[in-house]
């Protein structure tokens, strides 16, 4: 069996809010929300959009 991570569905969480707001904005908005969205940096970093 593997091993759960605890934190997961909080991550999980925090990129699909991430996700949506990109998806509604595009970058400009989710680097807005960075500060208060936690998986904003992670997509932007995985997006290769980090700066």
């Amino acid at each position: 069996m593997l091993p759960f991570d605890a934190g997961a569905p909080e991550r999980l969480h925090d990129l699909l809010s991430a996700i949506a707001v990109f998806a509604v904005g595009g970058e400009r908005l989710l680097r807005e929300q960075r500060g208060d969205l936690p998986g904003a940096v992670a997509l932007l970093e995985h997006l290769g959009m980090r700066r």
